[in-house]
């Protein structure tokens, strides 16, 4: 669905009020994204230190200054998700600067929560100021400009092609500010220009998107190309190898005869041998020990075995692999595969799971938090869930664009008290971890 306009609002500071505020009388639903442009001349100062609407902080996407011969500023604040509904107040603490500032207030529409794609910007004097915004063939998106200009006069501001100028933009003294925005949200990358002669610039732009993704998912099956037999590490031989004798410590063979001359340990071990299993047999690279007599009583048969870093297959190795090959092979795929591993964390502003491990859990959450983009080097198609709970107060959650939401929706805050369950599927050829799951204790 195409990101839309609700409201465009706008406010000039001549004086020293901080925080400065105005009413912005957004639609009663429906508003998922709002985005504040402030622009200022005299100095090229970071006069802001907080941005918010209804309430809700706004995160700083771009800042561009001039620093020539009048200087300026140019700066854009976004929120898009948990955003206010209806009538709200929009905010700005620039403190006690009597830099005069003009700030624009746009409220978006979508049925989805938005996010910014792509920023960019130009700094100092430059003759038609133009940023090209990286987009994606499958979303909509929709670009903002905010353009401090050392032009006396905004008539002298033109907006570029498919560009909408927004509010009137004047500024006391001798230089102008001008919100601009994409006309029509559209999918793929998108040139957002000014025209205007050489003079004193601030040009900052952002490009703001939707948050999800329609696509088919579909099923692939992994097959294993090695022989894995179970691991009998540590097992102990009670009576000799004999006629039907079960090998229940490994794994659980029956023997149908005595092991004697030309008996195949092809399928068992990986290794043939091609006499007797008498005195002095070597068996190092089947059980990684060596016996210097016969199997018999009480044998031990193995010590502990190394888990390596990832598989190795006989494709990788040229030859069988050995037995102890292939029990390091199912200690890898026990620790990393089978076993589900979890990290948990009390509380933090910013949660970082580990895609090593197959879970993590926020136990106590005690702050508004964001997740940030999960470490490691995960495979394509693995899994990982993600459980959460508050401390006894609902906390707000952002998400990192490495989040896909697909028919799902992510929470941006948590329910008193309650578990919330996040189901992700990693996609390798996006570098995303599709959500495909949503799930809250009732």
């Amino acid at each position: 669905m195409p990101i839309t306009v609700d409201l465009a609002t706008e406010n000039l500071r001549t004086g020293t009020t901080s925080p400065n505020t105005w009413t912005h009388g957004g639609a009663g639903s429906g508003v998922k994204g709002v985005i504040i442009m402030i622009m200022h001349g005299t100095s090229n100062t970071d006069h802001v230190t907080a941005v918010s609407y209804g309430g809700s902080a706004l995160s700083e996407l771009q800042r561009n200054t001039d620093s020539s011969t009048e200087p300026g500023a140019a700066e854009i604040w976004f929120l898009g998700s948990s955003v206010p509904q209806g009538s709200q107040t929009a905010s700005y603490t620039p403190g006690a600067t009597t830099d005069d500032i003009q700030a624009v207030c746009i409220t978006l529409l979508s049925s989805v929560d938005l996010y910014s794609i792509d920023v960019d910007g130009v700094n100092d004097n430059v003759a038609n100021p133009s940023v090209t915004l990286t987009g994606e063939t499958h979303r909509y998106a929709m670009a903002f400009a905010a353009l401090y200009s050392g032009q006396t006069a905004i008539s002298s501001l033109t907006a570029g092609s498919n560009c909408t100028a927004v509010g009137t933009g004047e500024l006391a003294g001798n230089f102008t500010a001008q919100a601009f925005r994409q006309t029509t949200s559209a999918k793929g990358d998108f040139t957002i220009a000014v025209t205007v002669s050489t003079d004193d610039v601030a040009y900052a732009a952002a490009y703001i998107a939707e948050r999800h993704l329609d696509f088919i998912m579909t099923t692939e099956t992994a097959t294993l190309t090695e022989s894995m037999p179970m691991d009998f590490t540590m097992g102990t031989i009670t009576e000799n190898l004999t006629t039907s004798e079960e090998y229940s410590n490994g794994p659980s063979t029956v023997f149908s005869e005595d092991l004697t001359t030309s008996e195949d340990f092809y399928d068992t071990f990986g290794l043939n041998y091609t006499d007797d299993l008498i005195t002095s047999e070597v068996l190092s690279d089947a059980f990684s020990g060596v016996f210097s007599d016969n199997l018999t009583t009480s044998e031990v048969v193995d010590t502990d075995l190394d888990t390596p870093t990832a598989l190795l297959t006989r494709a990788d190795k040229g030859s069988i692999l050995t037995y102890a090959e292939m029990d390091a092979n199912w200690n890898y795929l026990n620790d990393n595969k089978m076993e589900r591993s979890v990290t948990t964390t009390a509380s933090s502003a910013t949660l970082t799971p580990n895609s090593t491990q197959s879970d993590f859990h926020v136990t106590a959450l005690a702050t508004n938090a964001t997740f940030a983009a999960p470490t490691g080097t995960p495979t394509d198609g693995q899994t990982f869930t993600i459980r959460i709970k508050d401390n006894g107060t609902s906390r707000t959650l952002d998400w990192d664009e490495a989040y896909r939401e697909v028919g799902v929706t992510l929470p941006t805050a948590t329910t008193i008290s309650k578990y919330h369950y996040v189901g992700l599927v990693y996609n390798d050829a996006d570098n995303c971890w599709d959500v495909i799951a949503i799930a809250t204790e009732t």
